[in-house]
Formats: structure tokens, sequence, C-alpha cells
């Protein structure tokens, strides 16, 4: 268990919380790899909260804090939302195999929708920290424009990285906050992803991250472009 202190805590959307740590020690203990989460708990009116996951959204090339990101929904994300700074944060880790493994010799494409995004956020962070060559396609999917967290600093990922792209799907609603972005309206289809990869499947492989309803959508339209299994990593994120 290694103790970290609040340094912040502030909503990106209306119901996305990102809360803001550093060590307790001033020294980084906790190593992870990009895409993996951990065991948050904290006191909440003096109580012992229970332990909950979250995937770890800066790089683990930054040593100086961490960062998660949490749709507040329920009593513990809504207790998360009201730490102040210097309160105690444990955290356990890290957990899970959904990473980003270089060199792998093939492109990657991200698949995400709504919270979904959280892993590849810290896999796009590390990327532009240490400056890799690696070639991204993202698909992000959110219900409108107002849903879509980290929207500024997924605007610094594309200008500084000339090998990225990423192409917002928006289902609903105005898009004018999104200008100069790719943008499409509507819902993920075999045809939006098409549209995305300009019909190329073969080496790459693909990260699909979001709710169960949006895993299905998107491994079924991989299967249908005859993408292997093998070229296929999945974690589901309700």
């Amino acid at each position: 268990m290694h103790e970290y202190i609040v340094k912040s805590t502030h909503r990106i959307t209306d119901t996305t919380l990102l809360l803001d740590l550093e060590p307790k020690s001033g020294v980084v203990s906790f190593t992870y790899r990009p895409g993996q989460y951990a065991g948050v708990s904290f006191y909440d009116n003096n109580q012992p909260t229970q332990v909950r996951c979250f995937s770890i959204i800066n790089s683990p090339a930054d040593k100086e804090m961490l960062q998660f990101s949490m749709r507040i929904k329920g009593d513990y994300t809504k207790a998360a939302a009201n730490l102040v700074p210097g309160s105690i944060v444990n955290i356990s880790g890290p957990y899970g195999g959904f990473i980003l493994d270089m060199p792998t010799g093939n492109e990657l494409v991200f698949l995400a929708a709504g919270i979904g995004i959280a892993p590849f956020m810290s896999m796009l962070s590390y990327v532009s920290t240490t400056k890799s060559s690696v070639k991204i396609t993202m698909l992000y999917s959110c219900g409108t424009q107002d849903d879509v967290p980290f929207l500024d600093r997924l605007r610094g990922f594309l200008n500084q990285n000339s090998n990225l792209k990423i192409l917002f799907v928006i289902s609903r609603g105005p898009i004018d906050r999104l200008n100069g972005l790719s943008v499409f309206k509507g819902r993920l289809t075999s045809d939006v992803i098409d549209l995305a990869m300009n019909y190329k499947y073969n080496n790459r492989t693909f990260f699909v991250c979001g709710p169960t309803s949006y895993m299905d959508v998107a491994q079924a339209a991989l299967n249908m472009k005859g993408v292997h299994q093998k070229d296929i990593i999945t974690e589901a994120f309700d």
C-alpha cells in the first residue's frame, strides 16, 4: 500500500472527476505501465472506504504525481469529489494487462467510449513524453461534445505528435467545441472504422475500452473486417 496526498480535485465534465495526487513521502514509490489501473481508498467521515479500481491517466514517466479520472455516479465517487487538498489516499497495485507494450512493429488503433478513454490517456501521455514514433489512430465515442473529458489535453497531443490521428464520434447535439478536429456525427459502426482506418487493417494492434455494449459493437466490426483475435486487446469499462 502506498500513501499519497490529494493535491487537487476538479470536474473536467459535469460527471467526470479528475483526482491529482502527490506522494506523501515526496518520493514516488509506485511504478506502473501505461494503461494499468490501481486500487484507491481513502477516509470518508473518518471511516475507511472500500477499495475501488481506476485507470491511471498520467504517464509512468511523470515521477511527481498520480492522476485518476472517475465518473461521478455513486456514494464513493461523490465522496472522492469532496476530498480536500492534504487528504490521505491509499494506492495499491498496479493491476491489469491492458498495457502499451512497445515496440510491437504494428501501428496502434485505440477505440474508446466515454470514461473508457482513461487508460488511453496514460498511453498517449507516455508516447508524448518519450517522443515515440509509433503511429496511433484513435476513435473516441461520446454522447455529446460536453461529455468529452480531456479535450484540451487531446488537442495538445495532436499538436505535439504528427503520428497521432483522432476521430471523435459524437452521437448527438452540436459539435462547435470540436472545431478544427475530425468529427463524425452518429455512432460507431464498421463504416466509421473504415473511414478512420482508410480500409487498412493489416499490421495493426487494436485496443478497445468502454462499456460492454460498445465493446460488443467494436469487436463484431473488427471481426467482420478479418482482424485476428490476437491483435485485439480489450478491457470492459462500465
